[in-house]
């Protein structure tokens, strides 16, 4: 018996409950309104409730500075993120044809390639992609999942309580079911039919809505069910490689159709700053509140001493009234020095700036690179299957869409492979930059600055640090022939200066012996007459 779309969400909700309660409790020691505690997961939307407030900030910073760094590492606003290169199928194809015809058909694939990268950025430039984008990555740190759609009037977002997957051992997602609930009224006419009940305007009870996303051996296939009947005009077809139905994760479990949480990572040490500092904060609470004790035998009377102003004369004795004092000073250093602790760990684990400086007068701005450089090798990992899951399906998500709007000219997918130059590929770069300087200034120290030109080749120096920075050397370096004229015209002048300094030299010499001999015969001639 073939399942309705309600039936498998029903089938697949039991495998998502474990994560569904391992997030309300990472976002009850972060953001708890991200995943609430007492989230609807039957119906996938919030329930009205209380949020609890929790004793420390320290997890909502380290949430809101990670998502920030990520979006800004993997969806940085001015360069790009991805490049459209030549599939190796095409590349094979280039390389069996001859040497021109080859250069010219790669020059004119590579100019088609800019205009669809600069479609496609102009594209996410001009939407609200990032904002979406930016939830996404502060569920996915906090839950571990989310799911994006990337419909054509922009992104949309869907938190793990709103739909279930399921994935083959090997981690390619095979189905996603979301759930959704929208009042009557605003179905379409055609859609209203379907219902058993008439749709009543007053009615405010809303109606489910199942979007059944299936992968098949050479598409991925999408419809749409209310009331268990299927939506005709809801069917639909993607590329296998162009699905606009995304579901990265974070951090794999092999074998899990959903992905583990980064705050799972730091969950104990979350709560044991959460019980620390509300310990802290109602001590401080007890210490703060004053409290005078009267001695019940003694001459003083309490209420001449609260009447009294301040100046006043009270008769009595000093010793007759003492100050209440918890005497805690000790047990809250100690309390104060764990919750640091726990801080300085929690800021290491989320980037935090203050990880990255320590505590000292002098600190170099080379050792504050290096410590930078260290925390960001923290997120290796994530880089790497983000760019997987969530960038190189975006990419090929958008370029799809902007093939089918006619925004660019459809093509073969098959002949484009995207490539990801941010993230976990521009930690390569950092590095390989990082031993370039270390080698050449090792050898400039060695061997003196003009050891440099006198072994080295410089411009390929230059353009190996260009290009590990990520910087186009166009317009700002000399090219190899440039050099190479402006080193022969350097000749050039050099020779014609020296033919100058050959023929004229000669003729000057010349001249001076002639002016001389001139003044000699008149010199002759003057003693002649004088004589």
């Amino acid at each position: 018996m073939q399942l309705t779309a309600r039936q498998r969400y029903t089938q697949l909700c039991s495998l998502r409950e474990p994560f569904i309660s391992r997030a309300k409790e990472c976002s009850k020691y972060t953001v708890p309104s991200l995943f609430p505690a007492d989230i609807d997961t039957q119906n996938g939307g919030h329930v009205p409730g209380k949020l609890k407030t929790p004793y420390q900030s320290a997890g909502a910073q380290g949430v809101n500075n990670l998502s920030s760094k990520l979006l800004l590492t993997l969806f940085p606003s001015e360069t790009s993120f991805m490049k459209l290169e030549a599939s190796p199928t095409t590349q094979a194809e280039i390389n069996r044809m001859e040497p021109e015809e080859a250069k010219a058909y790669k020059m004119g694939i590579e100019q088609s390639f800019a205009k669809m990268e600069e479609a496609i950025l102009r594209e996410i430039n001009n939407s609200a992609d990032r904002t979406t984008l930016k939830e996404y990555l502060e569920h996915v740190i906090v839950t571990g999942g989310g799911l994006l759609y990337d419909a054509d009037d922009g992104l949309r977002f869907y938190n793990l309580s709103q739909y279930v997957t399921s994935r083959d051992t090997g981690g390619k997602i095979l189905e996603i079911i979301l759930k959704e609930q929208i009042a009557p009224v605003l179905l379409p006419p055609e859609i209203q039919q379907i219902l058993d009940n008439p749709v009543d305007a007053e009615s405010d009870t809303p109606v489910e809505i199942y979007t059944w996303v299936k992968r098949t051996a050479k598409d991925w296939r999408v419809h749409q069910e209310i009331e268990d009947k299927i939506i005709e005009t809801s069917r639909g077809t993607y590329p296998l490689e162009a699905c606009p139905w995304i579901a990265p994760r974070i951090i794999k479990i092999s074998g899990s159709a959903y992905g583990r949480s980064y705050v799972e990572e730091s969950l104990g040490d979350l709560k044991s700053l959460e019980a620390l500092s509300e310990a802290l904060v109602t001590g401080a609470a007890c210490a703060a509140k004053v409290i005078y004790l009267v001695s019940p035998s003694g001459t003083t009377d309490e209420t001449d001493i609260q009447d009294a102003a301040s100046g006043d004369f009270v008769t009595g004795n000093a010793e007759d009234v003492t100050l209440l004092q918890s005497d805690k000073r000790a047990d809250f250093q100690t309390t104060l020095q764990a919750v640091q602790e726990l801080k300085d760990s929690l800021a290491h684990a989320y980037l935090q700036n203050s990880a990255i400086q320590r505590s000292g007068e002098r600190v170099t701005a080379e050792e504050i690179r290096y410590m930078a450089g260290e925390l960001e090798d923290v997120l290796g990992g994530v880089y790497s299957l983000l760019s997987q899951e969530l960038q190189l399906p975006y990419v090929r998500a958008k370029l799809n869409k902007l093939m089918r709007n006619g925004t660019i000219t459809s093509v073969n997918p098959k002949l484009i492979e995207p490539k990801i130059v941010t993230g976990l590929d521009a930690l390569g770069k950092r590095h390989d930059s990082s031993r370039l300087l270390q080698f050449v200034g090792a050898v400039a120290q060695t061997l003196g600055p003009q050891a440099i030109t006198q072994y080295g080749a410089p411009l390929q120096i230059v353009g190996k640090l260009a290009l590990s920075m990520g910087v186009s050397t166009e317009g700002i370096v000399k090219t190899a022939e440039q050099l190479a004229s402006e080193q022969q015209q350097a000749i050039q002048q050099q020779q014609q200066q020296t033919m100058l300094e050959q023929g004229t030299a000669p003729a000057i010499n010349q001249i001076g012996q002639m002016l001389q001999n001139q003044q000699n015969n008149q010199q002759g001639e003057v003693i002649q007459n004088d004589s």
